[in-house]
């Protein structure tokens, strides 16, 4: 929900926090969006700073972790890697043809 949708610069919350707040009437997909638990926001947020126009590889995150000092633990490593492969196949199922989850 924080990625915006095809087409456009904000993302599905921003526009739906901007329907609320111009509405007063919560969206259901506002308010039926699961909570991260504070302990793993960190993990999305470093998602969000690597994240690419394509699938992040082992190499490229050693690379980030290596430029951003941030030293990344093997599984912290696997839900980065889990995220990406979700949004890919998110992204590749709008148009019908789904990635490839390795």
């Amino acid at each position: 929900m924080q990625l915006p949708p095809k087409g456009s610069k904000k993302s599905l919350k921003a526009q739906l926090l901007q329907v609320y707040k111009a509405t007063g009437k919560k969206p259901k997909e506002l308010a039926e969006q699961p909570k991260c638990p504070e302990e793993l926001e960190y993990i999305f947020h470093w998602w969000l700073e690597v994240r690419s126009s394509e699938t992040l590889t082992f190499t490229e995150l050693y690379h980030w972790s290596e430029l951003t000092k941030k030293n990344l633990r093997a599984w912290e490593v696997d839900l980065i890697r889990s995220l990406d492969r979700i949004y890919w196949n998110i992204i590749n199922d709008d148009s019908g043809t789904a990635a490839n989850s390795s």
